[in-house]
Protein backbone atom coordinates (compact mmCIF):
# COMPACT_ATOMS: atom_id res chain seq x y z
CA UNK A 1 0.00 0.00 0.00
CA UNK A 2 1.61 3.27 -1.07
CA UNK A 3 1.83 6.44 1.02
CA UNK A 4 -1.26 7.98 -0.17
CA UNK A 5 -3.27 4.96 -0.01
CA UNK A 6 -2.28 4.68 3.58
CA UNK A 7 -3.13 8.54 4.40
CA UNK A 8 -6.60 8.12 3.00
CA UNK A 9 -7.48 4.80 5.04
CA UNK A 10 -5.93 6.89 7.85
CA UNK A 11 -8.69 9.72 7.28
CA UNK A 12 -11.28 7.17 6.88
CA UNK A 13 -10.88 5.77 10.11
CA UNK A 14 -10.54 8.69 12.17
CA UNK A 15 -13.85 9.88 10.57
CA UNK A 16 -15.29 6.49 11.32
CA UNK A 17 -14.22 6.89 15.17
CA UNK A 18 -15.56 9.83 15.24
CA UNK A 19 -18.92 8.78 13.73
CA UNK A 20 -19.34 6.06 15.91
CA UNK A 21 -18.22 8.03 19.15
CA UNK A 22 -21.62 10.09 17.82
CA UNK A 23 -23.64 7.30 17.48
CA UNK A 24 -22.64 5.88 20.51
CA UNK A 25 -20.27 2.13 21.50
CA UNK A 26 -21.01 -0.93 22.63
CA UNK A 27 -20.18 -0.26 25.93
CA UNK A 28 -21.16 -2.82 28.60
CA UNK A 29 -20.37 -4.03 32.10
CA UNK A 30 -17.31 -5.61 31.06
CA UNK A 31 -15.89 -2.83 28.78
CA UNK A 32 -16.38 -2.81 25.03
CA UNK A 33 -18.51 -5.53 23.55
CA UNK A 34 -18.22 -4.53 20.06
CA UNK A 35 -15.22 -5.28 17.74
CA UNK A 36 -14.16 -3.83 14.49
CA UNK A 37 -16.57 -4.49 12.03
CA UNK A 38 -19.20 -3.27 14.78
CA UNK A 39 -17.71 0.55 13.77
CA UNK A 40 -17.89 -0.17 9.96
CA UNK A 41 -21.48 0.53 10.04
CA UNK A 42 -23.41 2.28 7.43
CA UNK A 43 -23.02 5.59 9.94
CA UNK A 44 -19.41 5.25 10.47
CA UNK A 45 -18.76 4.71 6.71
CA UNK A 46 -20.77 7.58 5.88
CA UNK A 47 -18.31 9.56 8.58
CA UNK A 48 -15.19 7.78 7.25
CA UNK A 49 -16.33 8.81 3.38
CA UNK A 50 -17.21 12.47 5.08
CA UNK A 51 -13.33 13.23 6.39
CA UNK A 52 -11.64 11.85 3.51
CA UNK A 53 -13.82 14.44 1.20
CA UNK A 54 -12.78 17.30 3.52
CA UNK A 55 -9.10 16.16 3.89
CA UNK A 56 -8.99 16.00 -0.03
CA UNK A 57 -10.39 19.30 -0.63
CA UNK A 58 -8.50 21.23 2.02
CA UNK A 59 -5.12 19.56 0.49
CA UNK A 60 -6.11 20.24 -3.05
CA UNK A 61 -6.70 24.07 -1.99
CA UNK A 62 -3.52 23.98 -0.10
CA UNK A 63 -1.76 22.52 -2.98
CA UNK A 64 -2.70 26.08 -4.96
CA UNK A 65 -1.89 28.24 -1.93
CA UNK A 66 1.75 26.70 -2.56
CA UNK A 67 2.60 25.86 -6.17
CA UNK A 68 2.02 27.03 -9.63
CA UNK A 69 1.65 25.67 -12.89
CA UNK A 70 0.65 22.44 -14.04
CA UNK A 71 0.31 21.15 -10.37
CA UNK A 72 -2.19 24.53 -9.38
CA UNK A 73 -4.32 23.67 -12.34
CA UNK A 74 -4.90 19.48 -11.63
CA UNK A 75 -5.31 20.60 -7.88
CA UNK A 76 -8.14 23.35 -8.97
CA UNK A 77 -9.94 20.98 -11.23
CA UNK A 78 -9.80 18.25 -8.45
CA UNK A 79 -11.39 20.86 -5.85
CA UNK A 80 -13.51 21.71 -8.65
CA UNK A 81 -15.24 17.91 -8.32
CA UNK A 82 -15.07 17.94 -4.31
CA UNK A 83 -16.76 20.93 -4.15
CA UNK A 84 -19.70 19.20 -5.18
CA UNK A 85 -19.25 16.05 -3.58
CA UNK A 86 -18.48 17.03 0.08
CA UNK A 87 -21.02 19.60 0.68
CA UNK A 88 -23.58 16.79 -0.36
CA UNK A 89 -21.50 14.17 2.10
CA UNK A 90 -21.57 16.77 4.28
CA UNK A 91 -25.32 17.22 4.53
CA UNK A 92 -25.82 13.03 4.27
CA UNK A 93 -24.10 13.42 7.68
CA UNK A 94 -25.78 15.78 9.32
CA UNK A 95 -29.54 14.27 7.94
CA UNK A 96 -27.95 10.69 9.26
CA UNK A 97 -27.08 12.69 12.12
CA UNK A 98 -30.37 13.56 13.25
CA UNK A 99 -32.19 9.70 12.63
CA UNK A 100 -29.35 7.41 14.31
CA UNK A 101 -27.83 10.05 17.08
CA UNK A 102 -28.70 10.98 20.70
CA UNK A 103 -26.88 14.18 19.71
CA UNK A 104 -29.56 16.45 18.94
CA UNK A 105 -30.97 16.21 22.56
CA UNK A 106 -28.15 18.90 24.13
CA UNK A 107 -29.67 20.74 20.92
CA UNK A 108 -32.82 20.93 21.68
CA UNK A 109 -32.56 21.68 25.31
CA UNK A 110 -30.27 24.65 24.62
CA UNK A 111 -31.79 25.88 20.71
CA UNK A 112 -28.32 28.67 20.33
CA UNK A 113 -26.54 25.57 20.03
CA UNK A 114 -28.06 25.31 16.34
CA UNK A 115 -25.38 28.17 15.31
CA UNK A 116 -22.84 25.37 15.25
CA UNK A 117 -24.20 23.27 12.20
CA UNK A 118 -25.30 26.10 10.97
CA UNK A 119 -22.06 27.76 10.54
CA UNK A 120 -20.58 24.24 9.15
CA UNK A 121 -23.37 24.15 6.35
CA UNK A 122 -22.65 27.78 5.86
CA UNK A 123 -18.68 27.45 5.86
CA UNK A 124 -19.34 24.44 3.30
CA UNK A 125 -21.05 26.21 1.23
CA UNK A 126 -18.97 29.86 1.17
CA UNK A 127 -15.94 27.09 0.60
CA UNK A 128 -17.37 26.03 -2.72
CA UNK A 129 -18.52 29.45 -3.52
CA UNK A 130 -15.15 30.27 -3.28
CA UNK A 131 -13.27 27.59 -5.07
CA UNK A 132 -16.11 28.54 -8.45
CA UNK A 133 -14.65 32.36 -8.18
CA UNK A 134 -11.74 30.91 -7.76
CA UNK A 135 -10.59 32.67 -4.04
CA UNK A 136 -8.54 29.84 -2.97
CA UNK A 137 -7.32 31.88 0.13
CA UNK A 138 -11.21 32.21 1.28
CA UNK A 139 -11.81 28.51 0.62
CA UNK A 140 -9.16 26.83 2.39
CA UNK A 141 -10.50 28.95 5.59
CA UNK A 142 -13.87 28.12 5.22
CA UNK A 143 -13.03 24.42 4.86
CA UNK A 144 -11.14 24.92 8.20
CA UNK A 145 -13.85 26.56 9.35
CA UNK A 146 -15.79 23.41 8.16
CA UNK A 147 -13.92 20.67 9.93
CA UNK A 148 -13.66 22.77 13.04
CA UNK A 149 -17.21 23.51 13.75
CA UNK A 150 -18.44 20.08 12.20
CA UNK A 151 -16.06 18.53 15.55
CA UNK A 152 -17.54 20.97 17.37
CA UNK A 153 -21.11 19.65 16.36
CA UNK A 154 -20.46 16.69 17.47
CA UNK A 155 -18.78 17.09 20.95
CA UNK A 156 -21.34 19.67 22.05
CA UNK A 157 -24.15 16.80 21.19
CA UNK A 158 -22.08 14.35 23.21
CA UNK A 159 -21.63 16.52 26.08
CA UNK A 160 -20.70 15.50 29.40
CA UNK A 161 -20.33 12.55 27.68
CA UNK A 162 -16.60 11.37 26.15
CA UNK A 163 -17.68 7.41 25.67
CA UNK A 164 -21.19 7.43 25.34
CA UNK A 165 -22.73 3.57 25.67
CA UNK A 166 -25.74 2.68 23.16
CA UNK A 167 -26.31 -0.26 25.53
CA UNK A 168 -27.17 2.04 28.89
CA UNK A 169 -26.22 5.44 29.84
CA UNK A 170 -24.99 3.96 33.24
CA UNK A 171 -21.61 2.54 31.53
CA UNK A 172 -20.84 5.74 29.50
CA UNK A 173 -17.72 7.92 30.27
CA UNK A 174 -18.33 11.19 31.31
CA UNK A 175 -15.93 14.22 31.01
CA UNK A 176 -16.15 14.41 34.88
CA UNK A 177 -15.36 10.33 35.15
CA UNK A 178 -12.24 10.76 32.98
CA UNK A 179 -11.09 13.99 34.80
CA UNK A 180 -7.82 13.85 36.98
CA UNK A 181 -6.97 14.72 39.94
CA UNK A 182 -6.70 18.41 41.03
CA UNK A 183 -2.91 18.02 40.95
CA UNK A 184 -2.97 16.76 37.53
CA UNK A 185 -5.08 19.37 36.03
CA UNK A 186 -3.43 22.10 37.56
CA UNK A 187 0.21 20.76 36.30
CA UNK A 188 -1.64 20.24 33.10
CA UNK A 189 -2.98 24.26 33.06
CA UNK A 190 0.88 25.54 33.44
CA UNK A 191 2.62 23.13 31.11
CA UNK A 192 -0.19 24.34 28.63
CA UNK A 193 0.28 28.44 29.83
CA UNK A 194 4.28 27.46 29.02
CA UNK A 195 4.29 25.44 25.77
CA UNK A 196 1.07 26.37 24.14
CA UNK A 197 2.42 30.34 23.28
CA UNK A 198 5.57 28.70 22.13
CA UNK A 199 4.34 26.03 19.74
CA UNK A 200 2.00 28.63 18.38
CA UNK A 201 4.40 30.99 17.99
CA UNK A 202 6.79 28.47 16.18
CA UNK A 203 4.39 27.65 14.00
CA UNK A 204 3.37 31.12 12.98
CA UNK A 205 7.46 31.75 12.29
CA UNK A 206 7.66 28.77 9.96
CA UNK A 207 4.76 29.42 8.22
CA UNK A 208 5.48 32.55 7.27
CA UNK A 209 9.18 31.57 6.29
CA UNK A 210 7.64 29.35 3.99
CA UNK A 211 4.61 31.71 2.92
CA UNK A 212 5.98 31.71 -0.70
CA UNK A 213 4.69 29.44 -3.16
CA UNK A 214 6.94 26.33 -4.42
CA UNK A 215 8.43 26.92 -7.79
CA UNK A 216 10.55 24.99 -9.97
CA UNK A 217 12.86 27.32 -10.64
CA UNK A 218 13.50 28.21 -6.56
CA UNK A 219 12.83 24.50 -5.45
CA UNK A 220 16.06 23.53 -5.36
CA UNK A 221 17.54 21.10 -3.30
CA UNK A 222 13.60 18.93 -4.00
CA UNK A 223 13.03 15.90 -5.82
Amino acid sequence: MGLFQRQLLDRFLFGVTFANLYRGLLIGANGYEGNLFSLLNGYGILGGLLFVSLFLLSGSLWIQLKTAGQTAVRAYRFSRILAGVAPAVLSLFFLATVNRTPLLNNYSEHPVLWIVPVIALSAMLAAAYFIFKKKIGYAFTAVCVTIFTKMAFGFVGMFPNMLPSRIDSAYSVTLFDAAGSKLNLTIMFIVAVIFVPIIIAYQSWSYTLFKDKILKESAKGYQ
